[in-house]
């Protein structure tokens, strides 16, 4: 796959997170996808008691991750893409957004998403942006 098309990919891998399209994540990933939130400790949602993260294998995001921002947000993160950057199999998708968390909290943040290629699938999506600010607004009343 060359740049370009991995370079749309990405862009449409995170549309697809916007929609919560597990089958089409499934359809683009690898049996050994990993995904990171680059985070030091696991997510405590304390309205719900759930911990996860801050590492995920294929299924626990294909569970937990495709479905969050849908769980998270009144009608999504509404994301924004600046630039997306390619080096061989390596790809950055920068970006932000600008959602409402149920909590009625507004939800504005920047991320920087690097993509991994394994010839025309992803094998590993590590996502940076402002944990603290995530927590804040999305998992705190």
């Amino acid at each position: 796959m060359d740049s370009e098309a991995q370079k749309k990919l990405v862009v449409e891998f995170q549309r697809a997170m916007e929609r919560a399209d597990r089958e089409f994540i499934e359809s683009v990933t690898t049996q050994d996808f990993t995904f990171e939130n680059i985070e030091d400790e696991p997510v405590h949602n304390p309205n719900t008691g759930e911990t996860y993260g801050p590492k995920f294998t294929r299924q626990q995001y294909l569970d937990i991750g495709v479905p969050s921002i849908k769980k998270f947000t009144v009608d999504g993160m509404h994301f924004e893409f600046e630039y997306v950057v390619s080096d061989g199999p390596i790809v950055a998708l920068f970006g932000t957004s600008n959602g409402k968390g149920h909590n009625g909290k507004t939800y504005t943040n920047r991320y920087c998403w690097l993509f991994r290629f394994a010839g025309d699938k992803i094998d590993m999506k590590r996502e940076y942006k402002d944990t603290w600010l995530a927590r804040k607004t999305l998992y705190e009343d």
